[in-house]
């Protein structure tokens, strides 16, 4: 059977009653990407239990918190090539555990300097929303970082002002000038997981969160970035087809 230790590959340096060297270790180690679980027994996933699994990849959860830009990027690769490469392997048990770990460590990655980062944040959130057996946990946290991170807040920036000055339908813009996340590969990535997401979604959480989702749509419709637009049709003849009742019932006579 395969044993799981806390760390692998980090002999001791100093002495351990020296809580003051011991510091100055950690901060010195976490400049490069440590060697984890995953980076040891990457061939052989310890899936018997959820805990047994969510302990092998808890180092590389705790890197993704790191200020080293190389500790995190690894750590996100790692656990792509896992939680992405591998889902198959995983049951749902096993998904559901690790999704509540690692949800608000990877949103907050969302907003990572680093575009590889948040590509990647974006392709296992991604993995887990098709894969978990239930979102209801997950979506308050999900929606307001995606509308944060695609601008869907306030499209026609009139937030601000009274209804009698705000403009007609009709003079609405029908494109985004400056995008909040300027990368167009992340913003693709952010489409697909839109668009697994409200698949996912049942009629009950739609509803709970019709605004954000709509919203979601018509930001990437209005993308600078074709491939986003044609996602963002895709998403929206499916979003329409899955939910036709509820949106006759809040859309205009």
């Amino acid at each position: 059977p395969l044993k799981l230790q806390m760390e692998v590959g980090f002999p001791s340096r100093v002495d351990p009653s020296d809580e003051g060297a011991q510091a100055v270790e950690d901060a010195i180690r976490m400049t490069e990407a440590p060697r984890t679980l995953v980076d040891a027994f990457e061939d052989e996933l310890p899936i018997g239990t959820p805990e047994t699994f969510l302990a092998y990849i808890q180092r590389d959860i705790n890197c993704l918190g790191e200020d080293s830009l190389s500790v995190r990027l690894q750590s996100l690769q790692k656990l792509d090539r896992v939680l992405v490469g591998r889902m198959d392997n995983l049951s749902t048990d096993i998904v559901d555990k690790v999704a509540d770990a690692i949800l608000k460590p990877l949103l907050k990655r969302m907003r990572d300097k680093s575009e590889k980062c948040r590509e990647l944040a974006a392709r296992i959130l991604r993995s887990l929303v098709e894969n978990a057996s239930d979102l209801s946990g997950m979506l308050p946290y999900v929606f307001p970082t995606l509308v944060s991170r695609l601008g869907a807040e306030d499209l026609d920036g009139v937030a601000h002002l009274p209804e009698v000055m705000r403009p007609d339908p009709e003079q609405k813009p029908t494109e985004l000038a400056r995008p909040v996340e300027d990368s167009e590969e992340v913003r693709l990535s952010l489409a697909h997981f839109v668009a697994s997401l409200l698949q996912r979604c049942t009629t009950t959480q739609i509803y709970s969160y019709i605004d954000e989702a709509t919203g979601l749509i018509r930001a990437q419709a209005m993308d600078p970035f074709h491939e986003v637009k044609a996602m963002a049709c895709d998403t929206m003849i499916a979003f329409c087809h899955n939910n036709t009742e509820m949106l006759l019932h809040f859309a205009e006579p």
